[in-house]
């Protein structure tokens, strides 16, 4: 079944419709493509993804949608390959903590590099603003372990950027000292490190568990990221308000799926909450914000007067009992295409 599968996608690959994908990421283009039925999606996808070198960023009408869609690309690539992307879910004025940390988590994996293979995210999330990029190396900070470091300019970073300095770091924004070592929560990280200096020399950085202190894994590296507030987001020079787009390297691919669904949501969210920004964000991004290319993924035929045609190709589904053996036969594909090219 695995051959089968094999062949496939390398079936897919090799027709005349999939060479217009690949032109169309090559030049930045927009393309549409009807057609895509149930989780269709994920098997192109997997199949574009290797001619997408920037990575693909996944659009879906709704949050929801986007868990699912999570799930059936965890058939065809390993968990570290996927990132989920989520809207800020702000409540009061303030952003909700975990929503935070995932976003800005993923923003600093674009910003030191390399990016998630695919990163999925609703419209809504899409949408919102982000902290313009400059803003984010202002406020980044990279330690590896062997590097020299001077405790009290850590020390002082720290504080003038806000973070918080308690006897023990349990929470993100915080963080302690006791003698040579430094216990640290940035917003982007899921646990806190504890960063053990030997003289003025990093010795080692591990993360630990925050309810128990006790290390959990060691780490070559780690990155402080001291944002946490929706009031960064102001673009320098009064620009253009920042998104995700931003962020994505060149020969990127933004892949939409169902743009009519995405405009009911946007007209959704609009009415309950009169936020003019959101249609507006959402206007930007339809009219090509950022330099990656766009491609449409409709259920119904493409467009009769736009650039593309309508693809005819199996959910995974089908494939279904091959879960366990998807990503690591992809895997191996990519890796041919990286010694061959």
């Amino acid at each position: 079944m695995t051959g089968n599968l094999a062949e496939y996608i390398e079936n897919i690959r090799s027709l005349e419709k999939f060479r217009r994908i690949k032109e169309t990421i090559e030049s930045s283009d927009t393309l549409y493509i009807g057609g895509i039925f149930g989780s269709a999606y994920a098997v192109l996808l997997s199949a574009v993804e290797l001619d997408a070198p920037g990575g693909i960023l996944f659009v879906v009408p709704k949050p929801s949608r986007a868990e699912t869609a999570m799930d059936d690309l965890a058939m065809f690539f390993p968990p570290d390959a996927i990132a989920l992307f989520p809207p800020p879910d702000s409540s009061e004025g303030e952003e909700d903590p975990h929503a935070l940390n995932m976003r800005l988590s993923l923003l600093s994996r674009f910003l030191t590099g390399p990016g998630p293979r695919i990163t999925v995210a609703s419209i809504e999330a899409l949408a919102r603003p982000v902290w313009p990029k400059k803003a984010l190396e202002k406020n980044y900070l990279s330690i590896t372990k062997g590097m020299d470091l001077d405790i009290r300019e850590v020390e002082s970073w720290m504080e003038e950027r806000g973070l918080r300095r308690v006897p023990i770091a349990e929470s993100p924004g915080e963080w302690s000292r006791r003698g040579s070592v430094i216990d640290v929560f940035p917003y982007s990280s899921v646990k806190p490190v504890r960063i053990e200096l030997f003289g003025d020399t990093v010795e080692s950085i591990r993360e630990y568990n925050p309810s128990t202190q006790v290390s959990v894994q060691e780490l070559s590296s780690c990155g402080i990221i001291a944002l946490n507030s929706a009031r960064s987001y102001a673009a320098p020079g009064g620009g253009p308000v920042p998104t995700l787009l931003d962020y994505l390297p060149a020969r990127s691919a933004v892949f939409f799926m169902n743009p009519e669904a995405m405009e009911t949501r946007i007209n959704e969210i609009f009415q309950k909450t009169a936020d003019a920004k959101l249609p507006l964000m959402y206007e930007r991004i339809l009219s090509g914000d950022g330099a990656a290319a766009r491609l449409f993924l409709t259920q119904m035929p493409k467009p009769g007067d736009a650039p593309g045609f309508d693809f005819n190709i199996s959910s995974i589904e089908k494939f279904a009992d091959l879960a366990g053996s998807l990503a690591s036969y992809l895997d191996s594909l990519r890796e041919k295409k990286k010694t061959s090219s």
